[in-house]
C-alpha cells in the first residue's frame, strides 16, 4: 500500500510540476505581446491626449472651423461631405444664422449652405463666392481668402488651406472680431 501511496505521490507532483512548468512557460511566450500590448495602450491614450488639445485648441478660436479629414476632403458628388465643426459658442451662434435656410442636419452643411452663394471678394478684389473657392481646395488644395459680404452689413473673413492633409475652412464674423477685440481693451 505504501508503495502505490508514494506511486500516487510522485505522479501527482509530477503532475503539478508539468502544470508548473506549463503556466511558467505561457508566461514567458506571452511577455512580449503583453509588453506589445502595454505600449499599444499607452501610445493610445497619448493620442487621444493629443486629440482633445487639438479640439481645445480648434474651439478655443472666436471664429468657426469646419475640417473635411483627408479621406473625405474630396467629394466627387459636389456635395459637403461631412465635414467636423469647431468654434467658440459665440461664434458658432454667430454663423449659424446664416444656415436658417437650409434643411440640412448637419450643423456644418447648414452654415456652408447659407454662406456659399453670398457675394464675396479676394483679398486682390474679385468677385468669387465660397461655393466657387472651395471646389479647387477640396480637390486640388488650392489656398484661398475672401470676404464674404453678410446680410446688415456683417463680414465673414473665409480662409481656406490644407494643414496636414486635412481641408479647413476658418469662418471669422467680423461683428464678433470686433467684440473679441474689445473686451481686450
Amino acid at each position: 500500500m505504501a508503495a502505490i501511496e508514494a506511486t500516487q505521490v510522485w505522479v501527482t507532483g509530477g503532475a503539478a510540476a508539468a502544470g508548473l512548468a506549463a503556466i511558467l512557460w505561457a508566461l514567458r511566450v506571452t511577455r512580449g505581446e503583453r509588453r506589445a500590448s502595454s505600449d499599444w495602450q499607452a501610445r493610445a491614450r497619448r493620442v487621444e491626449t493629443a486629440l482633445s488639445s487639438s479640439e481645445a485648441v480648434f474651439s478655443s478660436y472666436p471664429g468657426v472651423v469646419i475640417v473635411w479629414e483627408p479621406d473625405a476632403a474630396a467629394d466627387p458628388t459636389g456635395g459637403w461631405g461631412d465635414p467636423k465643426l469647431y468654434g467658440s459658442p459665440l461664434a458658432l451662434s454667430s454663423i449659424f444664422q446664416f444656415g436658417d435656410a437650409s434643411d440640412r442636419q448637419s450643423p456644418a452643411a447648414r452654415i456652408l449652405d447659407g454662406l456659399a452663394d453670398l457675394e464675396a471678394r479676394k483679398i486682390g478684389g474679385e468677385d468669387s463666392t465660397l461655393r466657387h473657392e472651395l471646389g479647387p481646395l477640396r480637390q486640388a488644395g488650392m489656398p484661398f481668402s475672401l470676404l464674404i459680404l453678410g446680410r446688415g452689413g456683417r463680414f465673414i473673413e473665409a480662409d481656406g488651406r490644407v494643414a496636414g492633409g486635412a481641408v479647413v475652412l476658418w469662418l471669422m464674423d467680423s461683428g464678433i472680431k470686433g467684440l473679441e477685440e474689445s473686451n481686450l481693451r
